[in-house]
């Protein structure tokens, strides 16, 4: 197990082989090609996290901390976008699978399983493919009408927005 210490730049920690004089004591001269690692504050997660995985290199460990630095507006403004649609829709096929969620009339009766894959099949080639990276607090009205109405222009059935016309003509037509 590494014994890691505290070196004099803020955050970084060291850790020599047990071989090594400056494992036992700080003040003596190292020997040996020692462990690095870092340690900083998530700002989103609201407590402080170790580098993984630990290095030889002690850049790696300096470069890892001013990343973390830099980059947390950036988590900061991901986090407070919200789930993406993608997100919440998994997790409601999920449910709906397992039984979890039913439907609205004859509550506490599962969908059949005609109506799951329906469902499904919907979600992953239409909703998920077009909304699903969006964080879901950003899409609203507008945003689902244009999508709705580009559907219905490429001939997609305005009520189910499953599968093209055509393909249902030629289906009527073999």
């Amino acid at each position: 197990m590494a014994n890691w210490r505290k070196t004099s730049t803020p955050n970084v920690y060291v850790a020599h082989q047990q071989r090594c004089p400056a494992s036992a004591d700080a003040s003596a001269r190292c020997s040996c090609a020692p462990t690095w690692r870092g340690r900083r504050w998530n700002p989103i997660k609201r407590r402080s996290e170790w580098q993984k995985p630990v290095t030889k290199d002690r850049s790696e460990v300096l470069s890892w901390l001013g990343a973390g630095t830099k980059g947390a507006a950036h988590l900061r403004e991901g986090a407070s976008a919200g789930r993406t649609f993608e997100r919440i829709g998994d997790e409601w096929i999920a449910g709906v699978v397992a039984g979890r969620i039913g439907r609205r009339k004859g509550r506490g009766k599962a969908f059949t399983e005609t109506t799951v894959r329906d469902y499904e099949r919907s979600y992953r080639n239409f909703f998920r493919v077009e909304l699903g990276p969006m964080p879901a607090d950003d899409i609203g009205e507008l945003e689902w009408q244009k999508w709705v109405d580009r559907l219905s222009r490429e001939g997609l059935s305005r009520s189910r927005i499953t599968r093209p016309r055509v393909q249902t003509a030629a289906r009527r037509a073999a």
